[in-house]
């Protein structure tokens, strides 16, 4: 019997590595229909799947400080849990994509105090700036966390162009040499408004400048969507779609500009890149009394499709990755931030502020060394760790 053991021994390991190999092996016979499983981008596992649509699950994977929170796949029908029946429903879906969804347990949220109005706003250097929804914003002098002036959107124009900022942004783009700040960029997004050209996807674009305590931005362009009613692309259908306005972010660290929008027929939300145009370009518009750069989709450099979003609020961009609060701080608009990678085109992890007892109306989203800060219409200020 002692000779046997360390035989015995031996198989008992090489059937465990087995196992383990068999749940992370990436082939299939030719031809036949596969699920590929991937986690933050990254393939996993992959299964054959027969003919009643039954696919081997791999084990659950373990990433520390989330939960697991299933296997997703996006489809004509949006990002749906992957079940066997929707393999029976869908004969002609070959090699498919399930990635892991990740709800984000470890994150904490500290207390501030009143920062800023009632919308977003972005940082920029030691400032930070927090609008409402009729071009002014407070300043912030972040080192000492202080009030430091009021910003007035090129009031001259409002009759022209009025953001709500409902996201705002600062560029990686300078509209002259020897300028304290980027290019500013607010949106439209006229959810209240009732006329024809509710100006789906539309941004301005500010050079803000600063004269001691003194701030002021004039508008130097506009930014808009050209496909807005295209149904293939920016609408999910006449008349489907709650929210069709659109949010934008930019890449600071590519130079690229992000507009997203959510989709209501396929329960997704929509991502499109784009380069980021310069000051001078576009053609003098006499509606807005700049100039005008219409984007149109011959310019989508990339685009996917992740998780809907219920309600869009501010969003912002961080070393790879746009972080998106939506939620109305109800049960049926939760409060949430979606945390989208870029690079490998998913949702890396969601934040999940409602079911932690957060009921406000998230607003501001933004990073500054490093810390996450996060507002509300409250205009509440928190930081946020573990993000």
């Amino acid at each position: 019997m002692k000779r046997l053991f360390p035989a015995v021994l031996l198989c008992l390991v090489l059937t465990v590595v087995f196992t383990s190999c068999a749940s992370t092996q990436l082939s299939v016979p030719e031809g036949a229909r596969s699920v590929t499983f991937r986690s933050q981008g990254q393939p996993l596992a992959v299964s054959a799947v027969k003919d009643d649509g039954t696919f081997r699950l791999p084990r659950d994977p373990v990433r520390r400080g989330y939960s697991f929170n299933g296997w997703w796949v996006t489809c004509t029908e949006g990002v749906i849990e992957l079940t066997a029946d929707w393999f029976v429903s869908h004969p002609e879906a070959g090699q498919v994509t399930a990635d892991a969804r990740w709800i984000n347990t470890s994150y904490t949220r500290q207390k501030l105090g009143t920062m800023g109005l009632s919308q977003d706003g972005a940082v920029s250097g030691d400032y930070l700036m927090r609008l409402n929804a009729s071009g002014v914003s407070s300043v912030y002098y972040m080192p000492e966390r202080r009030y430091a002036a009021t910003l007035y959107l090129d009031q001259n124009a409002l009759d022209r162009f009025t953001p709500h900022s409902n996201c705002a942004c600062f560029g990686c783009t300078y509209f002259a040499e020897g300028d304290e700040f980027p290019l500013f960029y607010t949106n439209a997004y006229n959810n209240y408004d009732t006329s024809l050209d509710r100006l789906f996807g539309t941004i301005g674009v500010y050079r803000i400048t600063r004269d001691g305590r003194r701030f002021s931005a004039e508008i130097v362009q506009i930014i808009r969507i050209g496909f807005d009613q295209d149904t293939s692309l920016w609408l999910s259908g006449i008349g489907a779609d709650r929210s069709p306005y659109g949010n934008m972010v930019i890449d600071t660290d590519n130079g690229k500009m992000w507009f997203f929008v959510t989709r209501d027929e396929p329960k997704t939300t929509r991502f499109f890149c784009f380069d980021i145009p310069s000051p001078g370009d576009g053609t003098y518009s006499e509606q807005f009394g700049v100039n005008l750069v219409v984007l149109r989709k011959e310019d989508i450099i990339r685009m996917f499709d992740v998780p809907y979003s219920y309600y869009l609020q501010g969003a912002c961009y961080h070393d790879g990755r746009i972080y998106s609060t939506e939620g109305m701080g109800t049960g049926v608009n939760p409060d949430v931030i979606r945390v989208i990678d870029l690079e490998n085109a998913v949702e890396d992890s969601v934040i999940d502020l409602f079911s932690d007892g957060y009921w406000k109306e998230v607003e501001f989203i933004d990073f500054y060394n490093g810390d996450c800060y996060l507002g509300d219409i409250s205009q509440t200020m928190y930081i946020l760790t573990g993000v």
